[in-house]
């Protein structure tokens, strides 16, 4: 009866110690577009900003045998929020863990090929056909394996990189379109812009004050 008791605590405290090694990593990234395949396209425009939220768990096997590039497939989940208004929802993303690979000889982090995106996006036009997220370091320091990392990686670990984040877009009539832009760990303050466009009326109403008077 002792072996038996033994046995099973056992095992229970292996479950224990296996789920221990397990853990659920979230992070938040922030970006402003900066470039773009279509001025005209219009759903996004350069200057919009985004916040893109997202987990994945550890415990998710690398696939690629390749010793210096770690691939964690079904991994990622989160969402999008676009200050333009609108937002997607992604799942079953691929991590790509890269330790001082080619080309660049470059440490990188990025998620992509989602298994489903859904989002808010009006249809009829416009279908979401993907986006990537990426961070590169060029001095090869922030990781030292192909091991998917087991916390929260700031922006502030990796090189300036443009076009860190990408999104596409199929068009069903006509030509697609595609934006980049930038991503960072710092939030953007949402009345930042509503600042600028303050200030910007307040001198311009000061211009005219002063451009009436000279007219007097």
């Amino acid at each position: 009866m002792k072996r038996i008791f033994a046995a099973a605590l056992f095992a229970v405290l292996g479950c224990v110690s296996a789920d221990a090694n397990a853990a659920t990593v979230t992070g938040v990234y922030y970006g402003t577009f900066t470039n773009t395949s279509d001025p005209a396209f219009p759903y996004l425009s350069l200057g919009d900003s985004y916040r893109i939220q997202f987990s994945y768990d550890t415990a998710v096997p690398d696939v690629d045998p390749d010793s210096a590039q770690g691939l964690y497939q079904n991994a990622v989940s989160g969402s999008i929020d676009f200050s333009s208004g609108y937002n997607l929802a992604f799942t079953g993303g691929s991590i790509y863990v890269g330790n001082d690979v080619d080309p660049g000889d470059s440490d990188y982090l990025n998620f992509g090929g989602f298994a489903a995106i859904t989002s808010n996006f009006p249809t009829g036009l416009y279908t979401v056909n993907g986006f990537s997220v990426t961070l590169v370091d060029l001095s090869r320091t922030v990781f030292d394996s192909d091991a998917l990392p087991s916390a929260y990686l700031s922006t502030a670990l990796f090189d300036e990189w443009p076009g860190g984040f990408s999104i596409g877009f199929h068009g069903i009539d006509g030509p697609g379109a595609g934006l980049t832009g930038t991503l960072t760990s710092t939030p953007i303050p949402p009345a930042l812009p509503l600042l600028a466009t303050a200030l910007g009326g307040l001198g311009v109403a000061g211009w005219r004050r002063r451009r009436a008077q000279q007219l007097r």
